[in-house]
């Protein structure tokens, strides 16, 4: 298997603007696993490459630092886009 065309840590940046947008159009993005396949999905964008189990682990650690380094970056608006959406589905049901 060859090695990525880019390491995680020379596409953190733009990880960090991509998931930012995604968070920004409204998305859920609050579990581990939310913010690895969405980063799995701008990896395999920038840099053609397939996520490997590797990556994927990578990315799962790449995304704890940055989230445990600036909650308010990438975390908190995934939890106040999930409130947002079971509120407004609750309002729904109500009626």
């Amino acid at each position: 298997m060859a090695e990525p065309k880019a390491s995680i840590s020379e596409l953190r940046e733009q990880l960090l603007v991509y998931l930012a947008d995604r968070l920004s159009t409204g998305e859920v993005l609050f579990t581990a696993e939310q913010f690895v396949a969405a980063a799995g999905e701008v990896f395999a964008t920038l840099t053609g490459d397939e996520v490997t189990d590797a990556v994927r682990q990578e990315l799962a650690e790449f995304l704890a630092v940055a989230n445990a380094e600036d909650p308010t970056q990438l975390l908190a608006p995934g939890v106040e886009n999930w409130v947002s959406l079971s509120v407004l589905a609750q309002v729904r049901k109500a009626g």
